[in-house]
């Protein structure tokens, strides 16, 4: 059976009717040295293929960048189905099927099920698959019928080859002692001609020296923090910014709190040694230290005395209020105190009553209802399968799996499991 020309293709007019075009153009999460294909480059082959029609017209464009084919939960993506169950598009255009979806199972259901459902045209260019063609009809005898789902297959794979080649050579760049993080620890910086290589940033250093100077010497983590928010110490994040360094530094208050100081005094990474990835390889002596081993050392056993902790984890709380010791404000780093309800109130809230560490009184006010920390580990529950839970079984939750409940302007709630440190986002 010949082939059919892409000229011919694309010359086609198949119907009178006037369609109402979307260009759907995805880009790919893209690695150093990788090709890919622009998102300007797909829109300007979209309306060159067009500007040669007849039959359609271009209503506008979707675009996802830096998204992954392997899930169809992408945010234009999802604005284009409501479009087209809005009547505002009747075809979707696409430089070739891998821009549409790597996932094979999911990409066929769009392309033979859904679009055709709501009467939805579609064209994969490159393929040259039209669905007015119905070419795409796997009960056809002819061959291109069969192409769609290989392809879909070929390109799942494809997604699946390159997630298994980039773990692995992060896997690789782990055991060999090199930086895999995005972003140096607060205290380092990437070198210039090696971003797997860490070396020393002045001014953060001091600061992270005098931190480990002063826990050495018992100082509490409390105290620490109050004494760098006095002495108006940027941050890690603040200081990042500061430097211009890109990235999502769209959380915290701009004050030092208990929980990053911790971050900084428990992370290996300033004695020298490099400790990273799921199983926390470590790689010795990668790097400048900041902090000597031993002291390193002895402050560790520090924090496994109760003196140190400033919240431990204490999973036997009170019956009556599991959640005893583990309201903490993001603010200042310091517990939440509960109280009741004023009146004949049967509830509860949690506020922040102590001193934060600028030394006067909490300036965010924290507040938060206990309903309102309930229901949200009761969403934990939802998304471990269990859709309801009894109080028992919930007080029972909280007592043994977790650890911390923050709460922050920015982000009202932040449920601590005890399970490898674990934080789940709701």
């Amino acid at each position: 059976m010949s082939r059919t020309s892409r000229k011919d293709f694309a010359k086609r007019v198949t119907t009178a009717k006037i369609h109402r075009a979307a260009g759907y153009v995805r880009l790919s999460v893209v690695k150093p040295g990788q090709q890919q294909d622009s998102t300007e480059n797909q829109k300007r082959m979209i309306e060159e293929f067009i500007s040669k029609r007849e039959d359609m017209v271009l209503n506008r464009f979707f675009v996802d960048e830096n998204t992954s084919g392997s899930s169809f939960e992408r945010e234009a993506f999802q604005e284009l189905l409501d479009a087209v169950d809005a009547g505002e598009v009747d075809c979707i255009i696409v430089k070739d099927l891998s821009r549409l979806g790597r996932n094979a199972i999911e990409t066929t259901f769009y392309i033979q099920h859904l679009f055709p459902q709501k009467g939805v045209r579609f064209i994969s260019m490159s393929d040259q698959f039209d669905t007015m063609d119905g070419i795409t009809d796997t009960s056809s005898e002819q061959a291109p019928g069969l192409r769609v789902p290989i392809t879909n297959i070929f390109n799942e794979e494809y997604a699946a080859d390159i997630s298994r080649k980039t773990q692995a050579s992060i896997d690789a760049n782990i055991h060999a002692g090199k930086c895999v993080a995005p972003k140096a620890p607060y205290g380092y910086k990437k070198a210039v001609d090696d971003c797997h290589q860490l070396i020393v940033d002045p001014d953060a250093a001091a600061v992270v020296k005098e931190i480990f100077s002063m826990a050495a010497n018992k100082v509490s983590m409390n105290e620490i923090v109050r004494r760098l928010n006095l002495a108006n110490i940027p941050t890690p994040i603040e200081y990042a910014k500061s430097q211009g360094l890109e990235g999502d530094y769209n959380l915290g208050n701009g004050s030092w709190n208990t929980r990053s100081m911790k971050y900084i005094l428990t992370n290996r990474t300033y004695t020298g040694d490099l400790q990273q990835g799921k199983n926390n390889h470590i790689v010795e002596n990668t790097h400048e230290p900041l902090v000597d081993k031993a002291v390193f050392e002895q402050i560790q056993n520090l924090f496994s005395g109760a003196q140190y902790n400033s919240h431990p984890q204490v999973k036997s709380s009170t019956p009556d209020n599991p959640l005893k010791g583990k309201v903490i404000c993001a603010s200042c780093g310091s517990k939440m105190q509960r109280r009741k309800g004023t009146g004949n109130a049967v509830w509860h809230f949690f506020s922040c009553i102590t001193n934060n560490r600028k030394g006067s009184g909490c300036s965010t006010g924290m507040y938060i209802r206990e309903p309102d920390i309930r229901n949200t580990i009761k969403s934990v529950f939802a998304k471990e399968g269990t859709p309801t839970a009894t109080k028992s079984e919930m007080d029972a939750f909280i007592a043994d799996k977790v650890s911390e409940v923050v709460v922050s302007k920015e982000k009202p709630v932040e449920i601590h499991l005890y399970a490898e440190g674990e934080v789940v986002d709701v």
